[in-house]
């Protein structure tokens, strides 16, 4: 007698738990299907985008140096990764599970910034390689020393900008940028006052001749 009732028990339990997955299997299919088109869809986009830059010489065009990163492949990682996070949130959201559903909600929401801080690094340090380029090839006096120093300043200064954009505090690190700043500018002063003083030496004597 206890074993039959053991044993109903144990049907009854299973046979809830195959209900469950019955019910459960749509949604799973649905979900799967989902994930699978966004995968190809966002495969098909980063190779579509990464062979347009190559043809068009994008990377050529935005940086005059050769870039310590592969532009291309950085801005169609992002690319696909933006379209297959869009498409296994869709699909979390087809599983209808409530907690996974909050992370993946709090996950998109970052996105967008993600992305934005992602292209101000990306134009700083396209901006910083042009003026590093440029400052290389001047007849300035210690010319490629100041186009390190500005190089990696504005690095400096584009992660600045970007940082703030997914949620992290700077303030200590515009205070350096502060410190830094003026060190550099009292630096290049001295060295312009030293560098100029016979110069100017010269002309006041020129100028005191001709009085």
């Amino acid at each position: 007698m206890v074993f039959e009732s053991i044993t109903a028990t144990l049907i009854a339990l299973l046979a809830g738990y195959w209900n469950t997955f019955i019910l459960f299997l749509p949604r799973l299919l649905g979900a799967f299907i989902l994930m699978s088109v966004g995968a190809l869809f966002g495969h098909l986009v980063k190779s579509f985008l990464k062979n347009i830059m190559i043809r068009y010489k994008v990377e050529e065009r935005l940086f005059l140096e050769k870039p310590t990163f592969k532009f291309t492949s950085l801005l169609s990682t992002i690319a696909a990764w933006s379209i297959y996070i869009v498409f296994i949130k869709a699909g979390i959201d087809v599983l209808g599970i409530a907690p996974i559903t909050t992370v993946s909600n709090e996950i998109i929401g970052v996105l967008p910034e993600l992305v934005k801080a992602s292209l101000v690094v990306i134009i700083g340090y396209s901006v910083a390689s042009f003026t590093k380029h440029h400052m290389d090839h001047s007849r300035l006096t210690y010319s490629k020393v100041m186009a390190n120093v500005v190089f990696f300043l504005i690095i400096y200064i584009s992660f600045v900008m970007a940082l703030p954009l997914v949620g992290v505090e700077t303030q200590l690190l515009q205070n350096l940028l502060l410190v830094v700043s003026g060190s550099i500018g009292l630096g290049i002063a001295l060295a312009l006052g030293l560098g100029l003083k016979d110069a100017v030496a010269q002309e006041a004597k020129k100028y005191k001749k001709k009085r």
